[in-house]
């Protein structure tokens, strides 16, 4: 399987290059039990989520003189917490030094810059799949490549273990009764007086080739080792005691009958030779359903403000309980901030707060929100724990401010442009 993995990672990452350009942000993702376990993408999308700095900023593709260079980094993480045994194991390798590590708060990430060279690409994520996440035992392991921001899927495929082929069966010989017909004695002539000195004339009647009955014969004795060495199978496979008297009796009484006459075995009669019950049902392969989303997606925007435009925000209603939640999707992962709530602004300012945004602000770009607005609060969005706010304006806009708690305000934090 890891085989047709490391081909099948080679023919996407190839595609991943062929689509990237300015405008795009293309990405292949590795996923074992339907979480994304590596991702590859262009080395200038890697960033530190810290920070917000670049992990390869030589790879920086902000020269317009220059034409834009696809290129291919891999890049992966684990959660000091939840995945501490896979990181010790990674930095156990010899290989560890390679990788840039970016640290972060509970989670470490790990990034190497492989251009164009996609077969070490490819060979190294499969080496790190079988090493770290074991991945020749995996059930199937899946890899698809699609645009960040426009959501295209160019490729995809589900890579499963090969079928294991039955076990050889071992005949050592097959026994067979034959049944030969016996000459029939003939009397002797009787010779008269007067026929007595002549030659006598023999009447009997020349014979070309094989009777007709010996040929029938021949060919029931073919057709029934046939059948044997057929049964003999089945028993084997089956688990059956092909040695069983009772049932070995009955087919070779069912051969001396075939083999004497014209006589052919009924249905009924050869399923209950073989054992073949007609109730016994027959188990069909039932295909695993795939699941179905758990949220529902009320809107979906690009950042704008700050230069990230990979970073692409998603609003969610869970279905169960219908409560709200903040997906970000950016290169590296997915962010998903589960502690938000709806808030509509009627008639009163927000919590009595105000915001400051230079393009709505009026008031030296300070403000409060009007009724009518619809806004989510997101708590604990910063570092420090501060309250962010998702406000929905007019023509699909949406502006995140964060509470600054020098200012005593919420700043603009990001635009979000609506992805159709």
């Amino acid at each position: 399987m890891l085989s047709k993995l490391n081909n099948v990672l080679c023919e996407q990452l190839a595609k991943n290059l062929a689509e990237q350009d300015f405008y795009k942000n293309v990405c292949t993702e590795i996923l074992m039990k339907n979480e994304v376990v590596m991702r590859l993408l262009h080395p200038s999308m890697v960033k530190d989520e810290r920070t917000g700095k670049d992990v390869f900023p030589e790879c920086a593709q902000n020269d317009i003189d220059k034409e834009y260079e696809p290129m291919i980094a891999l890049c992966f993480s684990f959660s000091m917490k939840n995945d501490k045994q896979q990181l010790e194991a990674f930095k156990a390798r010899a290989d560890f030094g390679t990788f840039k590590e970016v640290k972060d708060f509970g989670a470490r990430l790990y990034a190497i810059n492989y251009g164009t060279e996609v077969e070490k690409a490819a060979e190294k994520c499969v080496d790190i799949i079988k090493d770290i996440y074991e991945g020749d035992k995996a059930k199937n392991i899946k890899v698809s490549t699609s645009g960040i921001a426009n959501g295209i899927e160019y490729a995809k495929k589900t890579i499963t273990p090969p079928k294991k082929e039955p076990a050889s069966v071992k005949v050592d010989g097959i026994a067979m009764r034959v049944v030969v017909d016996k000459e029939e004695s003939v009397a002797p002539p009787v010779v008269n007086d007067a026929e007595k000195g002549k030659e006598p004339i023999d009447e009997t009647p020349v014979k070309e080739g094989i009777s007709d009955t010996k040929y029938n014969t021949a060919m029931w004795v073919v057709g029934i080792a046939v059948a044997v060495f057929v049964l003999f199978n089945i028993f084997r496979e089956s688990g059956k005691d092909i040695g069983s008297k009772s049932k070995v009796e009955q087919f070779m009484d069912s051969v001396d009958k075939a083999a004497n006459s014209s006589y052919q075995l009924s249905v009924e009669e050869r399923n209950k030779i073989l054992g073949i019950d007609k109730k016994q049902e027959v188990k069909q392969e039932v295909k695993e359903k795939p699941q179905e989303p758990q949220v529902d997606v009320l809107g979906k925007w690009r950042e704008s403000y700050s230069g990230r435009a990979g970073y692409v925000w998603q609003l969610e209603k869970m279905k169960k309980g219908g409560k709200y939640q903040v997906s970000i999707l950016h290169p590296v992962g997915v962010q998903t901030l589960q502690e938000t709530y709806q808030c509509k602004k009627q008639t009163k300012n927000y919590g009595g707060n105000l915001f400051y945004d230079p393009e709505v602000g009026t008031n030296n770009g300070v403000f409060n929100l009007k009724p009518g607005y619809t806004l989510y609060v997101i708590e604990g969005f910063d570092v420090n724990g501060e309250n962010a706010v998702m406000v929905m304006m007019p023509g699909n806009m949406v502006r995140v401010y964060l509470y600054n708690m020098d200012t005593n305000c919420f700043e603009l934090f990001e635009k979000l442009q609506p992805i159709n």
